[in-house]
């Protein structure tokens, strides 16, 4: 312990020293902090995050990567590089040429759907392939041209620079900038600066146990599973499903109602079905928190790191999801209030590990209205044409929640010790059921409702309206 302080103090110092003498270095964030800690860890890992898109229409290729262009210049986080002689440190350099912006390319093919299954390959080998902040800029954009109507786009970025809330803004001014490309000059020098910069510059509080969370942040259990499902497996297995209609709507009117959110029910029921395969009276599952403080919702750069909630077994899934609600506004006020804390909070398993906090882990994205298809400029646009499936390796059992207006999809990973085992086909139909209790719960609720508001009736007004 003694040795592991002395080196984060030489190492501090270091940095101090290198901050001194280079100001255009600025140190690493939180959030940046504990990914590069678990890139040491697991280098193999895949972090990148991107996103896909179709194109269909005439489009304005030079105003496209005009677009892209002023994006990159307005957004400081990603112009940013990591010198490899220098830890824990980063600059933010000029914007990049056009020949380090964005790749053009022509594709011959027999069909349009070899196009497609070929860019989809190209955005999965882009995605794999880690990115080397040292001597390039955390992102890949891609154009390439199957037809004059025909085009597609990928947008690939280092998540050591942005996560997936920054992710969705940049790509937002993206198509707001190429719809108005004409006045790229005048917004370009009205939107540059050095937000991400400011944020990582700023000094954090350095209290852990502020506001009384002293106690609630103690050394969460690890969940284990029972024993009979240890090494059930060789590989991770997913099951997933989408839920929408009336079933969708009465979850969501009943989480409302509860002064709830739906990923708070989610996670309610992802507890559950953890409690049904383990024999632990309580269950520790990471969940991404925003670090960002106030004044930087709409910073792009890194803010999210994973955080270890407490849930404790009940039979009652509402009690569940009041759980997690309070738990997950302890843990977003503690990483709101010292971030670098609240990063500490989630332990980095050790290599050939199998216990620890990332045995349930959950992710949740929420889509803007109309994630599909939408239209710029005359052109068709899709977004996620060329997404892959959640298929990554897990240790334990992840979540995976994707919402949008008119649909929810969740997709569960199962890891060894559970995919081969006999609960692991009832995961999916377990899950859904759980979900159906809400919208249950949603309908028992209106129809009381009915009941108590409904006027009363005299014993003449009944036979009159219902005969004798």
């Amino acid at each position: 312990m003694l040795s592991l302080s002395w080196q984060r103090q030489t190492q501090e110092r270091v940095l101090s020293k290198e901050l001194a003498n280079d100001e255009t270095l600025f140190p690493l964030n939180a959030s940046q902090r504990w990914l590069g800690d678990m890139l040491q860890e697991w280098p193999d890992i895949q972090t990148a995050i991107g996103a896909s898109y179709k194109l269909e229409g005439s489009l304005r290729v030079e105003g496209l990567i005009r677009a892209i262009e002023a994006v990159v210049k307005r957004h400081d986080a990603l112009r940013i590089r990591m010198p490899n002689d220098v830890p824990s440190v980063q600059r933010v350099l000029g914007t990049p040429s056009r020949a380090e912006l964005v790749r053009c390319r022509q594709v011959k093919a027999e069909s349009e759907k070899k196009f497609d299954d070929y860019i989809r390959a190209i955005y999965l080998k882009s995605l794999a392939e880690p990115f080397d902040l040292a001597v390039e800029y955390p992102f890949r954009f891609q154009l390439f041209r199957y037809g004059p109507e025909s085009h597609a786009l990928l947008c690939v970025f280092s998540h050591m620079a942005i996560d997936g809330r920054g992710r969705d803004l940049a790509l937002k001014d993206l198509w707001d900038m190429f719809g108005t490309v004409d006045s790229l000059g005048e917004r370009t020098a009205e939107g540059a600066g050095s937000e991400f910069e400011k944020a990582a510059r700023a000094p954090s509080v350095q209290n852990p146990g502020v506001g009384g969370l002293g106690k609630v942040w103690q050394e969460p259990p690890v969940w284990r599973p029972r024993t009979e499902l240890r090494g059930g497996g060789t590989e991770t297995k997913s099951t997933g499903f989408k839920v929408h209609g009336e079933q969708l709507e009465h979850m969501r009117k009943a989480s409302h109602q509860r002064d709830l959110t739906e990923f708070q029910w989610i996670l309610a029921v992802f507890a559950s079905l953890a409690f049904d395969l383990s024999n632990e009276t309580r269950v520790a599952i990471a969940v991404p928190v925003d670090m960002r403080q106030r004044g930087e919702r709409d910073v792009v750069g890194m803010f999210t790191s994973p955080m270890p909630i407490e849930i404790c077994r009940s039979d009652s899934l509402l009690d569940l999801a009041k759980q997690a609600k309070k738990q997950l506004y302890s843990a977003v006020l503690l990483g709101q209030r010292n971030p670098d804390h609240a990063a500490r909070r989630y332990r980095i398993p050790k290599r050939g590990g199998s216990e620890h906090l990332g045995s349930l882990k959950t992710g949740y994205l929420k889509l803007p209205p109309r994630p599909g298809k939408s239209e710029v400029d005359a052109v068709e646009i899709f977004r996620g044409y060329y997404d892959r499936p959640v298929d990554h390796e897990c240790t334990g059992m992840e979540l995976h929640a994707v919402s949008a207006e008119s649909w929810l999809e969740i997709t569960v990973l199962l890891g060894p010790a559970i995919s081969n085992s006999n609960v692991a086909d009832e995961i999916g139909p377990r899950f859904r059921a759980r979900l159906q209790e809400a919208s249950l719960i949603e309908k028992q609720s209106l129809l009381r409702q009915r009941i108590t508001t409904a006027e009363p009736q005299t014993s003449a007004q009944f036979h009159g309206e219902h005969g004798r």
